[in-house]
């Protein structure tokens, strides 16, 4: 360091200047190599400062019952990661494709998230965050669907089997699209066709059934069987019945909402025996004198189900029977018209429809069990998780060691080869003013090359910054004093600079042409100060508590 002063000496090495020092061990043989380089500012990590700490409800399929687990997951991943972290958690035999992530208000399904949705559009403020284990229907026709559906794709050509891969995943609708098999290979091959025309498959029958897909009615945006839709020739506009009698009440013209020809006799889409089925994921919520009660469940159903089946299906959850002394299980569609369901009857089960249980009778302790939750071990880390970042946690993040391995090996020289190694930065001499500059501007790690303001607050200390957990040496560190604050506010694409100043003892705010007086923020005493000071501290001038000019 005297060398390098002595070769570069000037007012602002003199002032500003320090030198680092960055120690690489070989995890082989132990091979310690020490390397120098001067620094004019020192940039800090702001460590977990993309961290979102989510408390999440886990309803299993093993007793049905409700676990709380608090999930860390970055804020600028998917909901995919938030389901990962999930899976970690709690240790079961399943997959990231068996769980399902929605959000919960007042014991209702609000929204239930795909795969890609970023974790910051799940919104925990306001609403409950659920994961549910795939809860699924099954039958004869399911399992026959497993065995069919690896023997179409046994038959199947590699090309046909790469290129026309069917989507099974949930999608942003809330609604998996699945298209239902019948209880023979043949049928199953002739609906698939619809999806694979180019697919090869041996055996071809020469009549091929034709099934139809569901579609949307261009006025509500619900997906309807076919059977259930009117069709105009002309553009081949699907609109559901009910959203036809409603527009043929507003708009007299008859014209088509989407070609704007005269609508003559709308034709139904298509036939009932020849809609595909779907799988649909429906809401379930229990309700006691018109109030709702306990933990919502998701059901993955068939679209179209016998009452039979499927109140046997639904009295698994619970622990009392559907019978008229107890409870009722209702069908509902989005605006809460109520239709019990019966073990005589068939049911077609839409998007927009929800189950609802209906208990005749609920005694307390029926009740604390379908609302209890089980607080697990990992939300003993909540008031951790609230603790705000201090600006000696930056420090310790920068002089953590990390493990150069896989792709950035190190060569050792002892080794003569290329060999992991851990690696740690400290600081070898400290200038008389120093200047900090938080990381606030990072590129993210989901592989998209994109760059985000981290605005988290950093609460700093104004009076005796200790540094001697980053400095090497036996020498004895002086403590700093804060003189001198750069904020930015805004984001990415354009912002706005401001500063303080320590100059005779008192502190001024700079912001363009106005100089006012205005205290910083301050960490001493465990008092944390503006809010909006420690979101936008972006750099960072601290003085050696000791005789130099107060400038």
């Amino acid at each position: 360091w005297a060398e390098w002063e002595q070769n570069n000496s000037s007012i602002i090495t003199d002032t500003f200047f320090g030198q680092f020092v960055t120690h690489t061990t070989c995890c082989h043989c132990g091979h310690t190599v020490a390397h120098y380089a001067p620094y004019n500012h020192i940039s800090l990590p702001l460590p977990h400062a993309t961290d979102r700490h989510i408390v999440v409800t886990w309803i299993p399929n093993s007793d049905h019952k409700a676990y709380r687990y608090l999930v860390v997951v970055s804020q600028y991943g998917r909901v995919s990661d938030l389901k990962s972290a999930v899976l970690s958690l709690v240790d079961l035999p399943i997959t990231t494709e068996d769980i399902v992530i929605a959000e919960i208000y007042r014991s209702r399904v609000h929204m239930v998230h795909g795969n890609e949705t970023l974790v910051k559009h799940v919104n925990d403020s306001r609403n409950s965050v659920y994961a549910f284990e795939r809860y699924m229907y099954e039958s004869d026709t399911r399992k026959g669907q497993c065995e069919d559906a690896n023997y179409f794709e046994n038959n199947l050509d590699t090309d046909s089997k790469t290129d026309n891969k069917l989507n099974r995943e949930v999608i942003d609708a809330n609604i998996e699209v699945n298209i239902d098999v019948s209880e023979n290979t043949k049928q199953f091959k002739n609906k698939l066709e619809l999806f694979n025309p180019e697919a090869k498959i041996e055996n071809k029958p020469k009549e091929v059934g034709m099934l139809v897909d569901w579609s949307c009615c261009v006025i509500c945006l619900e997906d309807f069987p076919p059977h259930l839709l009117l069709s105009h020739e002309n553009c081949n506009m699907t609109i559901c019945k009910e959203c036809y009698d409603s527009y043929r009440e507003s708009d007299t013209s008859s014209q088509c909402p989407v070609c704007k020809e005269h609508m003559k006799e709308l034709h139904p889409a298509g036939s009932e025996h020849t809609s595909a089925v779907r799988w649909t994921q429906t809401p379930l919520l229990i309700s006691y004198n018109d109030n709702l009660i306990g933990h919502p469940y998701l059901i993955e159903l068939p679209s179209k189900i016998e009452g039979t089946a499927l109140r046997s299906f639904v009295s698994d959850l619970f622990p009392f029977p559907l019978s008229p002394s107890t409870a009722a299980l209702f069908l509902a569609d989005g605006t809460d018209v109520k239709r019990e369901v019966t073990e005589d009857e068939e049911y077609m089960i839409l998007g927009s429809h929800h189950f609802v249980v209906i208990l005749a009778q609920c005694p307390s302790a029926l009740e604390e069990q379908l609302t209890h939750v089980t607080d697990t071990e990992s939300l003993k880390k909540l008031e951790l998780s609230l603790k705000p970042l201090e600006l000696q946690d930056c420090l310790n993040a920068f002089v953590k060691s990390d493990e150069l391995c896989a792709g950035s090996t190190w060569y050792c020289t002892l080794c003569d080869s290329e060999q992991s190694a851990i690696t740690s930065t400290s600081i070898s001499h400290l200038p008389p003013y120093l200047i900090l500059q938080l990381n606030r501007f990072n590129v993210l790690s989901t592989g998209l090359g994109r760059t985000e303001k981290i605005s988290c607050p950093v609460h700093i200390p104004q009076h005796n910054l200790d540094l001697s957990c980053v400095t090497t040496g036996s020498k004895p560190v002086s403590s700093y004093s804060l003189c001198g604050i750069v904020h930015h506010t805004g984001g990415i694409g354009g912002g706005h600079y401001t500063c303080q100043s320590l100059t005779d003892d008192t502190w001024r705010y700079y912001n363009d042409t106005m100089v006012t007086t205005r205290e910083p923020l301050t960490s001493d005493d465990g008092i944390p100060g503006n809010d909006s000071d420690a979101r936008s501290a972006y750099v960072l001038l601290y003085r050696q508590n000791c005789d130099l000019p107060n400038t």
